[in-house]
């Protein structure tokens, strides 16, 4: 039998009909749809455990209110106490709060009398930093030796210039681990105390009290203590210090500089991201000092009164009133 011989144009017609009948042509198409199908589902599969590994190790949570926030200071905090401290018949002036032990006894370190001072809990009478640090958390054994270290910041002149001002602040969450927060912005990060990171907080959208700073201006030293330095700084608000509460509420501080002075806010949060307060102003012109179970402690600043007559250095002690 003679084999017919295909030209070249007939060639390129019949593989549109063997495609259209099911030969080779589907065969390969097929072939190729179960390897492409096969590749989708092995590489979902991938990012899939990927994300989900992420999200166990790193949780993200994004502040919400709680329906109305508090409008006043006095909303949160209803149980309102000033404590005087008087030495020698004279109130003391000029102390500083080291801490408050199990019974309720107050230890100060008085400026005058150049000396740490007990006095009762009727009144009669773990502190961290970061300055200028490459990594900001460090942990050490008894022996003193380095065994973890985390939290490296990215714009080191940024670090430089702010640590000059604001330490940045850290809370322990008993049985948990700490809450750090950085002055660069408003994120608030959970640690156990191995100095691994679980959680992030972040606010939606940064504001005037969800604050983030621009970057350093690369003219100026980041410890330079210039005009232009000040201006640059008095644009944002520098998150202060963080204060854990009553089991479950963090307390924020930040500071609104204008040059040598300024006013202090709060924000509080849960540890679910529930926000119950933005924007507060500290009472009495005052700075949170110290923090225990339910209570803030407020140092209002001796104040000059009339020539010769000061108002002495008052403590003031507040109730979170939240359930």
């Amino acid at each position: 039998m003679k084999l017919r011989k295909w030209s070249s144009e007939e060639k390129v017609a019949i593989v549109p009909r063997i495609i259209k009948r099911g030969g080779f042509g589907r065969i390969v198409e097929n072939n190729f749809s179960k390897y492409l199908k096969v590749i989708f589902a092995f590489g979902f599969f991938c990012f899939c455990s990927l994300s989900q590994l992420a999200s166990k190790e790193v949780e993200t949570i994004l502040f919400k209110e709680k329906g109305k926030l508090a409008q006043t200071w006095d909303e949160l905090f209803t149980d309102h106490t000033v404590i005087n401290f008087t030495y020698k018949n004279q109130p003391l002036s000029g102390f500083g709060l080291l801490g408050i032990n199990s019974k309720g006894d107050y230890f100060l370190f008085s400026g005058i009398e150049k000396k740490i001072m007990q006095f009762d809990s009727a009144g009669n009478f773990i502190t961290f930093s970061l300055y200028n640090i490459a990594n900001l958390l460090k942990k050490y054994n008894k022996s003193g030796e380095l065994i973890a270290e985390t939290f490296k910041t990215e714009d080191d002149r940024l670090r430089a210039a702010m640590a000059r001002f604001n330490p940045g602040g850290l809370a322990n969450v008993p049985g948990t681990g700490f809450l750090f927060i950085y002055p660069d912005k408003y994120y608030v990060y959970l640690y156990d105390y191995d100095l691994t990171l679980k959680k992030i907080f972040k606010p939606r959208r940064f504001s005037k009290f969800y604050p983030e700073a621009d970057s350093f201006p690369q003219d100026l030293d980041p410890r330079d203590q210039a005009y232009e330095h000040s201006n640059w700084w008095d644009k944002f608000l520098h998150l202060g210090d963080i204060y854990f509460l009553k089991d479950k509420f963090f307390l924020v501080s930040l500071w609104e500089s204008k040059g040598r002075f300024g006013k202090y806010y709060i924000n509080l949060h849960d540890l679910n991201g529930v926000t119950y307060a933005r924007g507060l102003e500290i009472p009495h012109e005052g700075t949170i000092n110290y923090n225990q179970g339910d209570y803030v402690y407020i140092i209002e600043q001796e104040r000059f009164i009339s020539q010769d007559e000061f108002a002495p250095t008052k403590l003031h002690r507040y109730k979170l009133s939240l359930p």
